[in-house]
C-alpha cells in the first residue's frame, strides 16, 4: 500500500466508490471485461479492499487485477476471511453499524448482498461508520 489512510478514510472512499460506481452483489466486485478497479462496481468489502490498497491493478493478470496479498488463505469464503488482511477498524465500524441496523441478522457480506439492501444503503451505513471513528 502506497499511502497510510485511517479508517475513518477508507470507509469514505468506499462509500464514494459505490455511491460513483454502484454496488456489486454476490462477490468483492463485477469481473471481467477491460474495466479498471476504480471503474468497477464492489460490495461493501469489495469497496473497502479497493479503498484499503488490497486490490491493485494487473496488466498480466487475464481479470485485470491481483491482490497484493496473495498468499492469504481463502479457506471457509472469500469475504470472511479476505477481510484479515482489510483495514479491520473500517471493517469493524460498519459491522457496528450494520448490526445495528438488521438487529443482529446480518454480517457484513450478508447484508450487502441481500436483494433489500441498495447502494444508498451501503454507503450511508459506512459513513455512518466512517464519522464514528471521526479522522
Amino acid at each position: 500500500m502506497s499511502e497510510t489512510k485511517t479508517p475513518a478514510q477508507v470507509l469514505t472512499e468506499a462509500a464514494d466508490h459505490i455511491e460513483t460506481v454502484g454496488l456489486y452483489k454476490g462477490s468483492f466486485f463485477e469481473r471481467g471485461g477491460s474495466k479498471p478497479l476504480a471503474a468497477r462496481s464492489c460490495c461493501a468489502l469489495g469497496a473497502i479492499a479497493v479503498s484499503s490498497g488490497y486490490f491493485i491493478e494487473d496488466p498480466h493478470n487475464p481479470s485485470g487485477w491481483m491482490s497484493i496479498y496473495a498468499t492469504v488463505t481463502f479457506e471457509g469464503g472469500q469475504e470472511a476471511d479476505a477481510t484479515a488482511a482489510l483495514d479491520t477498524a473500517a471493517v469493524d465500524a460498519l459491522a457496528a453499524v450494520v448490526d445495528e441496523k438488521s438487529g443482529g441478522n446480518f454480517t457484513v457480506p450478508r447484508w450487502s448482498d441481500s436483494a433489500d439492501t441498495t447502494a444508498a444503503d451501503v454507503a450511508a451505513a459506512m459513513r455512518a461508520a466512517a464519522n464514528r471513528l471521526g479522522s
